[in-house]
């Protein structure tokens, strides 16, 4: 990262947002971002909303990729320079304008729209006449594109806030949590009980279980554990062990079928 070309091209970042693998986590990377000064804001597990853009992105970006390389998708890599222009090229729904204008005030250009550019007779007047743009037409059309992004953010709001219901927890309370990593139909959709243990910003738990593992997830993931007289209780995987030990030393001596 330190000699990568976007810090020598942009500087550094103030603040980087990543997912928790191990190349963003780990003792170099979390020396690096100590080194730069960089502040490393790592998203809450199976909370794709925590880094929503990147997220939309990446779909928008397969989404293109899966037309480019539909008869060849062995060697997907090598489309990925054409999607990557497609995704560059086209227009923002939100902004209204395609991400090349926001950043260099023009609309590149590209195979289908291409045409030969006018001649130039008088390079220094055209010089100035670029300069003067870029001065005054790319804050005008970053300023346009901030406002109609503010007014469509503001709408989706609105109806997100209606369909939303928010439940939140206090600490001590005991929660299930949302089981994301269902290997086939008949696992259980939500595991626990788990106890919060304390309450972040923006909806964020640190819960943990009986043996004192514990985990950080959005409330979204949660919902309130309620006591049943019918309930099985749960054993926990240390005691399932111990359980399986106890039983192959006793089995020779009972036989098999003694003990459960």
């Amino acid at each position: 990262m330190a000699g990568s070309p976007g810090l020598q091209d942009f500087g550094v970042p103030s603040q980087i947002i990543t997912d928790r693998g191990p190349g963003f986590i780990g003792d170099v990377a979390t020396k690096v971002y100590e080194f730069l000064q960089i502040k490393h804001t790592p998203t809450t597990s199976y909370r794709p909303q925590s880094n929503g853009q990147v997220e939309r992105l990446n779909q928008t970006l397969k989404n293109v990729l899966v037309k480019q390389c539909m008869h060849d998708k062995k060697n997907w890599d090598a489309y990925l320079w054409k999607s990557l222009l497609a995704v560059r090229t086209m227009r923002n729904r939100t902004t209204q304008f395609s991400p090349a204008e926001l950043l260099y005030g023009v609309k590149l250009a590209t195979p289908v729209i291409w045409t030969p550019p006018p001649e130039v007779n008088d390079w220094d007047l055209a010089i100035q006449e670029r300069i003067a743009s870029m001065d005054t037409g790319i804050d005008e059309l970053r300023n346009t594109g901030l406002e109609n992004s503010v007014r469509a953010k503001a709408k989706e709001k609105l109806v997100y806030d209606k369909a939303i219901k928010v439940t939140t927890f206090a600490v001590g309370d005991l929660v299930m949590k949302a089981n994301e990593q269902q290997l086939c139909k008949l696992e259980r959709t939500w595991e626990g009980p788990y106890k919060v243990e304390r309450i972040l910003r923006y909806g964020t738990y640190i819960i943990s279980d009986n043996e004192g593992n514990r985990d950080l997830v959005h409330g979204e993931m949660l919902k309130k554990f309620h006591h049943s007289q019918y309930m099985v209780p749960e054993v926990s995987n240390t005691l399932k062990s111990k359980l399986k030990r106890f039983r192959e030393r006793v089995s020779p001596i009972w036989g098999r079928g003694s003990v459960v």
